[in-house]
């Protein structure tokens, strides 16, 4: 049996809270179609020291076939690990918040941008695009 496309959703730290619902509906959604699925910023539960934290958020990148970024609250971090997946040739996903400032470097290296206003929106892109996801032909 083949191992499960991983994703790996990048979220601003500081503003968690925000995606925690999103994230837990969509690890669902996707889990359930056969998928793996990882956040750094909700499923890295060690205290460890920054640059432990990197290298552990670049490996789990390294370890992913698709790369979800969502800086609808602006972080620089998501920008560093974007660039890293981009150089890594991971599909970029980016989704972006109705509203929120347009990210014109991530929306340049993306295989799609996706704009959503709220959950119902993401969790719909996820299931027309669930065959495309595990083919990552996006």
């Amino acid at each position: 049996m083949s191992k499960p496309t991983r994703l790996f959703f990048s979220y601003s730290f500081t503003h968690r809270s925000d995606h925690r619902d999103n994230y837990l509906l969509l690890k669902e959604l996707l889990q359930n179609n056969g998928f793996s699925c990882y956040s750094f910023v909700f499923d890295f539960t060690e205290q460890v020291d920054n640059k432990k934290l990197m290298t552990e958020a670049l490996r789990e990148i390294d370890n992913s076939a698709i790369f979800i970024a969502d800086p609808s609250f602006g972080s620089f971090g998501i920008g560093i690990e974007a660039g890293y997946a981009k150089a890594k040739n991971k599909t970029i996903i980016y989704f972006h918040k109705e509203g929120s400032p347009l990210e014109e470097t991530l929306e340049g290296i993306s295989d799609a941008v996706v704009d959503y206003s709220n959950t119902s929106d993401i969790l719909s892109w996820f299931n027309k695009n669930l065959n495309n996801l595990k083919s990552n032909k996006i």
